[in-house]
């Protein structure tokens, strides 16, 4: 296999591993929260789409109530449709007549053979970014103030899993053009880890950083793993504390 194979190989590989990385039970988690938010609201159905920045659309990964089997693995653009308006905005959006305004996007609808009359969006934020989109089609009523602090708990457990799943992605793709360049300069995983960390942007490029610096634990003796281990836990146990409780 020359080159030109090798990298293209590895280009299949990276886009691969990343779902193969993500903890088990992760999309039966979120179909867990939509299944639940359904029969807490009574409503008809209910889905949750991950946001992809890279291919601007976003894309369902949980889905329940009819059409449900056509959602899960759908994507639409995020400029299109309430749920592209509820991650613009990063605000929760409440439709009672879905015919009367112009930001439902009426033919994805149709696609999925179930077209609602009412849908309330509720963005799955992070503290930065919002990373997905829970949408409720056609609820018997409005959340009422204990319906909706259940609501605001399944909503962000719903965000931490969509968060892991991402980290688990990037990470899959980071490691792995890390590799691609260590094969084809024929040197070594720990430079080749922080040349690809140096060329990145954002998650990922942390993500390149802190795969590095494990590589490199890695080959340190146990004393110093263990150093590293009590720091790193001190570390998390800290940020914890000081992170702004929900």
């Amino acid at each position: 296999m020359d080159n030109t194979e090798l990298i293209a190989r590895l280009a299949q590989l990276a886009s691969e591993l990343g779902p193969g990385l993500e903890p088990a039970g992760a999309n039966d988690h979120l179909q867990d929260v939509v299944e639940t938010v359904r029969e807490l609201l009574g409503a008809a159905a209910c889905s949750i789409a991950v946001v992809d920045n890279y291919q601007e659309t976003l894309v369902f990964l949980a889905a329940t109530g009819p059409g449900a089997d056509q959602v899960v693995g759908s994507s639409m653009p995020l400029s299109k449709g309430i749920a592209g308006w509820v991650v613009a905005s990063g605000q929760a959006l409440t439709i009672s007549d879905t015919k009367h305004d112009t930001r439902f996007a009426d033919d994805i609808a149709a696609s999925t053979g179930y077209v609602p009359t009412s849908i309330l969006a509720v963005p799955l934020q992070t503290a930065d970014d919002v990373v997905g989109v829970l949408e409720i089609l056609d609820a018997e009523a409005e959340p009422d103030a204990s319906t909706s602090r259940l609501l605001e708990l399944l909503a962000r457990q719903a965000t931490l899993t969509l968060q892991t799943i991402a980290v688990f992605d990037n990470l899959g793709t980071a490691l792995l053009q890390a590799l691609g360049k260590a094969a084809q300069d024929d040197g070594d995983l720990g430079v080749a880890l922080d040349a690809v960390a140096a060329g990145l942007r954002g998650p990922t490029r942390a993500l390149s950083e802190l795969a590095g610096l494990f590589y490199s634990l890695g080959r340190l003796g146990p004393e110093e793993q263990s150093a590293a281990i009590r720091i790193l836990a001190s570390f998390v146990a800290y940020a914890k504390l000081a992170a702004p409780q929900p």
